[in-house]
């Protein structure tokens, strides 16, 4: 097998003219037979009886994302006791990102056992795959006696694969071979910190964040961001294709994958650790980068994460606090009534809860429902939430720190019956314009008698200067 990958590797750095369609190959006087699902298989002639030995080539399959082995393992099926099943997981090997092989063994009828190798090979970047599956029996010197047939059928395959390959086929730049000693495979997020040189002066110290969310952000060897010539930092997404090690990054940092003469490749250096490797050929330009990874990406957080954090922040400075568990809070008993009075100011409306407890005091714009207010911290907190109030008249008035009483606007509202169940819509909404445009948005939610509730919101705004309307 390992020849036989030497072989291929050989074969895939040579030229060959790019042919609409080129058939595999049978060798001379083997059998050929076409399978479902574009498969063809060949038997030599002349084995003898109990011997198995065929190869089978398959059509380009797409991989879907997945890595060689990934697709390999996947392709060659589950592992198992009954008969079509593997032993045991296949041993698999990739190299420069264009080959895979995997070998293994077969469960037959009868607790019989058939070898089997599998080739794979895609040129690029992983996009499709091209497949052969030999499969042989165990009597001595049955590979070696269709050895040469083997590698017949394996050069016809890289012939096809390079034909419908076509012009799209990824050449990982010789350079990048001696400064990686691996290309490709599962990027670790990380810190990778290294030098750009522009010839052979040094243009800068830098370190670049690669995150678990596909997010970077570039720094200097202070871990401060680098300024970009049109945006304030560093930040964005980066794309990698694990098969071909292609990594693009930032473009004004000539990180990236934006030309023939500029490129950027993930994988291992010469130590063994996770590397990148970049050049910027384009006009003038030599420049090289070459960064290695030197750890988690924890000190400086990814732009989302950041953004994530501060409205983390702002909600924690903004949130109610004065609030206890549910049930602990402001009982019914103590509660004389509930006010809420709508005030319209323009096309928008807000609305104003009011809390009237028994004792004769009143706390204005209630943010939580009554039974989970903490009465006495929001009282030390919020003094001037709370007034005196009283009914005159059957008319509610209101004093607000010492003040004369007056009228207290709202309708008393009434708490629904305990155990009822809400069967119907509620909703609210708001509108605002202005000289140029106007908008709405309605929201509410829909109980039903099963005790399921649906939510539901639609808006849209309109303009005075001909946009016409957009509602979602």
């Amino acid at each position: 097998m390992k020849c036989l990958t030497s072989l291929l590797a050989l074969m895939l750095g040579c030229a060959v003219p790019v042919l609409a369609q080129t058939p595999i190959k049978a060798p001379t006087g083997w059998k050929t037979q076409a399978r479902s699902g574009g498969a063809t298989t060949f038997t030599p002639p002349d084995l003898k009886s109990g011997e198995v030995y065929s190869i089978t080539t398959y059509d380009s399959q797409a991989m879907d994302g997945k890595s060689l082995a990934e697709y390999l393992r996947g392709f060659a099926g589950p592992v198992g006791n009954a008969a079509g099943k593997l032993a045991k997981p296949l041993a698999i090997d990739e190299r420069d990102g264009r080959i895979v092989t995997g070998t293994g063994t077969y469960l037959g009828p009868n607790g019989s056992a058939l070898g089997v190798m599998f080739i794979g090979v895609t040129l690029d970047g992983g996009s499709n795959i091209h497949i052969a599956r030999t499969l042989v029996s165990g009597q001595s010197g049955l590979m070696a006696r269709y050895q040469e047939q083997n590698k017949a059928v394996m050069s016809s395959l890289v012939n096809r694969v390079k034909s419908e390959t076509g012009r799209n086929v990824v050449t990982v730049p010789a350079v990048v071979r001696k400064k990686l000693k691996t290309v490709g495979g599962p990027l670790i997020p990380g810190v990778y910190a290294g030098n750009q040189y522009d010839g052979q002066e040094l243009r800068q110290r830098f370190r670049v964040y690669l995150y678990p969310s596909g997010e970077y952000r570039l720094c200097d060897q202070n871990d401060q961001d680098l300024k970009k010539r049109f945006f304030d930092e560093q930040v964005g997404d980066y794309k990698y294709n694990r098969v071909s090690g292609q990594l693009s990054i930032d473009w004004t940092q000539a990180l990236g994958q934006y030309s023939d003469d500029c490129w950027c490749y993930y994988g291992k250096g010469p130590d063994g650790k996770p590397a990148i490797y970049a050049e910027d050929n384009v006009g003038f330009s030599e420049k090289h980068t070459l960064l290695t990874y030197v750890g988690a990406p924890t000190k400086r957080l990814s732009k989302s994460a950041e953004t994530e954090r501060k409205a983390a922040i702002e909600a924690e400075r903004t949130r109610y606090k004065w609030v206890v568990a549910p049930g602990k809070g402001v009982p019914s008993a103590k509660i004389a009534a509930v006010l809420l009075d709508t005030k319209v100011n323009g096309a928008q409306a807000d609305e104003t809860v009011y809390l009237l407890l028994k004792d004769g005091t009143v706390y204005a714009d209630l943010p939580v429902p009554p039974d989970e207010l903490d009465v006495i911290r929001s009282r030390q907190k919020e003094p001037d939430k709370w007034g005196k109030w009283r009914k005159v008249g059957g008319v509610y008035k209101v004093s607000w720190a010492g003040a004369p009483f007056q009228n207290l606007p709202g309708r008393a509202v009434r708490p629904a019956p305990a155990q009822v169940k809400l069967a119907g819509r509620w909703g609210t909404g708001r509108a605002s314009n202005d000289i140029i445009t106007s908008s709405y948005r309605l929201w509410g939610v829909t109980f039903t008698k099963t005790g399921r509730f649906r939510k539901d919101e639609r808006g849209g705004s309109s303009s005075s200067l001909g946009f016409g309307e957009n509602a979602t």
